[in-house]
Order: structure tokens, then sequence, then C-alpha cells
């Protein structure tokens, strides 16, 4: 994934990573992990897509 962009969407659209640990019920460092690419949580990936980051951020590099 590419974690800047990824970033730079989150707070351009206000959303953050507690939020997403919160709405997953998983916690904020799995979703650190998962933006980070250092873990495949699918959730996280799902969520992303689904609150329109652009697919490319999330492909691997």
């Amino acid at each position: 994934m590419k974690t800047q962009r990824i970033k730079k969407w989150l707070k351009k659209t206000g959303f953050s990573q507690t939020q997403i640990s919160r709405e997953l019920g998983i916690s904020q460092v799995a979703v650190h992990l998962a933006i980070h690419n250092k873990s495949t949580i699918s959730r996280v990936v799902n969520w992303l897509l689904e609150h329109g980051c652009p697919e490319e951020y999330l492909k691997k590099k």
C-alpha cells in the first residue's frame, strides 16, 4: 500500500485510524499495521475502499 497517500486521503476526508479501529472493532495498532503494509487485514482494506479511498493507493508496491 502507498502509506503516505492513504494518510493524506484520511486527513483530507476527516477519517482517522481511531475511527476505523472503532468501526471495525479492532485495535488501532492493527489499523496502523495494515495502513503501513506490515499486515494484511482485509477488513481495513475493505473499509477504505467502501469509504472512497482510491484503489491504486491500496495496491502493493
